[in-house]
């Protein structure tokens, strides 16, 4: 894909993966904006792109995740200030501890990193179809292995520690990428989710006593932010991937998640529970 004058939205692009893939798509000429919670780290990050890209085309909306009515006001603002989308990066995530609720009622973890982006995306659909062929990439994470989702539970979640809720929202997020591109196939635009590898980008909370181990492991064996952006960089900018929907990846390349079949088949489900929760129609 020719970027150049291409309109992209990363979320969370102030720091880690998303900073470097908003930084290496404004390098190939998109107009680049950054949706982050916090608008002054986003606008020193923003600042540094242009920096280092030379391109000035790099702008910042605010979008806290953890907040439904901050995504809808995110989603407004960028229907105000763009006639179409043609890359949305979802990269935005966290791990947070604890069995305390947002506003909305989710778990921190579940809401931020998917009902928060199911809502988003959702609501900037009519930009993203307005675009020639669009995609949606989704950053998910190999955790989605162990994921367990019961949409008959409060946030979904079987069990209410970090590390089940992460692992549930990294499932959720393919179930959700694989139904999106489903339903978006009568469009040119397109839905693929990915694993990016273990990236130390310090969006964990040490909470519990376990949390300290899980740490360790991660300063051990996690690549750097440069390699962890790789995949996501390939899915928004890649030829290769042209029409390519649905689909699981890893190291740039495409990867059977090997769904269970009980996981396959709530797809549809999680789908118009997730619309309900947000306060959407599952069509």
């Amino acid at each position: 894909m020719d970027l150049r004058g291409k309109n992209v939205v990363v979320t969370g692009g102030n720091s880690g993966i998303g900073f470097v893939t908003a930084r290496e798509l404004a390098m190939g000429g998109a107009r680049v904006t950054l949706a982050c919670r916090n608008v002054g780290a986003a606008g020193a990050a923003a600042a540094e792109i242009a920096r280092a890209t030379g391109n000035g085309s790099v702008g910042v909306v605010r979008l806290d995740l953890a907040s439904f009515a901050s995504a809808r006001a995110c989603a407004d603002e960028l229907g105000a200030k763009l006639d179409h989308i043609d890359v949305l990066v979802n990269n935005a995530g966290t791990y947070t501890q604890g069995d305390e609720t947002t506003a909305d009622g989710i778990h921190p973890t579940m809401q931020t990193n998917y009902f928060g982006p199911y809502l988003l995306t959702r609501l900037l659909m009519p930009l993203i179809e307005a675009a020639p062929a669009a995609r949606i990439v989704n950053v998910s994470s190999a955790m989605y292995a162990v994921g367990k989702l019961d949409l008959s539970r409060p946030s979904f979640l079987t069990a209410r520690n970090g590390f089940s809720a992460y692992a549930a929202s990294k499932l959720a997020t393919i179930l959700f990428t694989q139904e999106l591109a489903r339903r978006a196939a009568a469009s040119r635009a397109t839905a693929n989710v990915l694993h990016p590898g273990l990236v130390d980008t310090k969006i964990m909370t040490l909470r519990k006593w376990y949390d300290i181990f899980i740490r360790a492991y991660v300063d051990r064996h996690s690549v750097d932010v440069e390699t962890g952006a790789r995949t996501s960089i390939f899915l928004a900018s890649s030829d290769a991937v042209e029409g390519v929907s649905g689909q699981y990846f890893v190291d740039c390349a495409e990867r059977d998640p090997r769904l269970s079949r009980r996981a396959t088949a709530m797809r549809e489900s999680l789908w118009a529970r997730t619309a309900e929760i947000v306060g959407l129609p599952a069509d």
